[in-house]
């Protein structure tokens, strides 16, 4: 078989995100408080981000062998766990998203770059 005769797999429609504590760490300071009262009472609302499969949406290394066992090559990632303060809205609307986008960089590059 030659490379021409292969298809470069391209997943359009991944999704990633941090496990619900791991987001603190992103968060800014001014948070920090209400955010350790709000996930004191978190109940997860998504079976899927629960047990033995939940962690394939934050561990870049379990995502990476899925990803090479069913031939993908690269992913598109959209944010598909919980974020900070959900299901608040308006208020901290900026603040969540801007923290899943600080979360993925590191979470996904680190692994990719060491594979």
């Amino acid at each position: 078989m030659t490379t021409l005769d292969r298809y470069v797999v391209i997943s359009a429609d991944g999704h990633a995100g941090n496990e619900i504590h791991g987001y603190r760490d992103y968060l800014e300071k001014a948070f920090l408080d209400e955010f350790d009262a709000w996930v004191a009472d978190y109940v997860c609302p998504f079976p899927d981000l629960e047990g033995p499969n939940a962690s394939r949406n934050w561990d870049s290394d379990r995502r990476l062998a899925d990803l090479e066992d069913d031939g993908i090559v690269a992913e598109v990632l959209f944010p598909n766990t919980v974020p900070p303060f959900y299901p608040k809205s308006s208020r901290y609307f900026g603040s969540r998203n801007s923290r899943y986008c600080a979360w993925l960089p590191p979470a996904w590059l680190s692994a990719v770059m060491t594979t």
